[in-house]
């Protein structure tokens, strides 16, 4: 997409090419300002108007205006399940680790009655079981690592607590929707604007809609919970979120969905799941072969699509990287 600019004088400045952004351009201009978001009613043409300050090559902030889609005031009623979404892996093409070249997205769609009532209870009931109170944060890779609070744990403490884990996702109600980008091959297609995450999360936000439309669902406002990534990532997001969900995807279809951006310091208990869950799932994937305890308790909550083999979804859908094979079908594990 090609981008015209003025500047604070209203001079036109010059013509930048910028790929990511796929929106419609309404107004553009300099502002010199901190990153901030917002989103207001212009009222033309009931275009609902949001904004987004960005910091383009030369270190300044410009403003645009593009056709989005805020959710939040829409009068629709809240539908019966809640969302939480998580990653493993970063989503960088540049630098790709071969030890781990997945992107993994993961989606947990609880029903919000089973989440209030059984998941939030039993998860502090076990973080106040292990370390005397609730306020830990599980993280994956600090658990795995060892590192923070995690280190403090002796053997025995440390083989109850991932005992009183397995338990717990195995007894919870919880559909996961787990979105794997295979980022060797998604680099081999050749240059490519793609944004992983971006391209991970639309996905999910299609696969959901339809969750939601089997379920009746689908035309009630779902919110959907991603972890604060940091100031300009989480900005990116919300703006990437609005164009998928003002019909800009692959079912050309208004999606009735609305995103909170939570830090891990909310200690939210939905988050923590989805944390716990991305890495074994592309686990499953990368290494089929290799024993999977965890996966095993997972494989059984899958959402399945209709004639589709139970399974994560693994995008390209059949791809070679350097050191793994991807297939987009049920992994043994």
């Amino acid at each position: 997409m090609e981008l015209f600019f003025t500047s604070d004088r209203g001079q036109q400045g010059k013509r930048i090419l910028y790929p990511h952004l796929s929106f419609d351009l309404k107004f553009f201009f300099f502002q010199k300002s901190d990153f901030k978001y917002h989103a207001l009613e212009e009222g033309i043409s009931e275009l609902s108007s949001i904004f987004l300050e960005i910091g383009f090559f030369s270190k300044k902030l410009y403003r645009i205006y593009f056709k989005g889609s805020d959710m939040s005031d829409t009068g629709l009623e809240h539908s019966d399940y809640i969302v939480y979404v998580d990653e493993s892996g970063d989503h960088s093409l540049e630098s790709i680790n071969l030890r781990y070249p997945l992107f993994v997205l993961a989606f947990c769609i609880f029903q919000k009655d089973h989440y209030i009532q059984k998941v939030i209870p039993d998860l502090s009931r076990l973080k106040i079981s292990t370390f005397g109170h609730d306020q830990i944060v599980l993280h994956e890779q600090e658990i795995r690592k060892k590192t923070g609070v995690f280190n403090k744990l002796n053997l025995s403490r440390r083989e109850a607590l991932m005992e009183a884990l397995s338990s717990l996702m195995a007894e919870i109600d919880v559909v996961l929707i787990p979105i794997i980008i295979d980022k060797c091959s998604l680099k081999k297609r050749g240059p490519d604007p793609t944004h992983v995450y971006h391209l991970a999360m639309q996905l999910g936000l299609e696969k959901l809609y339809q969750f939601l439309r089997g379920r009746n669902q689908h035309d009630q406002l779902t919110h959907i919970i991603f972890e604060a990534r940091g100031r300009c990532e989480d900005l990116a997001l919300e703006l990437e979120f609005r164009r998928i969900c003002s019909g800009q995807n692959s079912l050309q279809h208004n999606l009735p969905f609305e995103i909170i951006i939570a830090d891990k310091k909310t200690n939210s208990v939905g988050l923590q799941i989805a944390d716990i869950a991305a890495r074994p799932i592309g686990l499953s994937v990368l290494r089929p072969d290799q024993p999977n305890r965890a996966f095993a308790i997972l494989e059984k909550k899958l959402y399945q699509e209709s004639g589709r083999e139970l399974g994560p979804f693994v995008f390209p859908l059949k791809a070679k990287g350097p050191e793994v094979v991807l297939e987009a079908q049920t992994p043994v594990g």
